[in-house]
């Protein structure tokens, strides 16, 4: 196998991944916090902001609510009352 080969499967594993994690990201919020809309939200902005070394070694819920005071701060997306 060569290099690039091995690179492009380790790509699309490292995608599959990411995208199982904002599967779950997206999940968590339409259960926790229904009244937030994530729709719009770019899956690269959630992406940037869990990858953060200070984010990423949390744990999951905890990395949940940061992400959502983050929406929230920088009025990221739709909040319906």
């Amino acid at each position: 196998m060569t290099y690039r080969e091995t690179f492009r499967m380790n790509q699309r594993d490292f995608d599959e991944e990411n995208q199982e994690k904002i599967n779950d990201v997206r999940e968590h919020f339409r259960n926790e916090y229904p009244y937030v809309d994530l729709g719009m939200l770019p899956d690269d902005t959630i992406n940037a902001f869990l990858n953060q070394d200070y984010i990423a070694s949390l744990w999951f819920e905890k990395q949940m609510d940061c992400l959502y005071d983050y929406i929230l701060s920088q009025d990221l997306c739709g909040v319906e009352e």
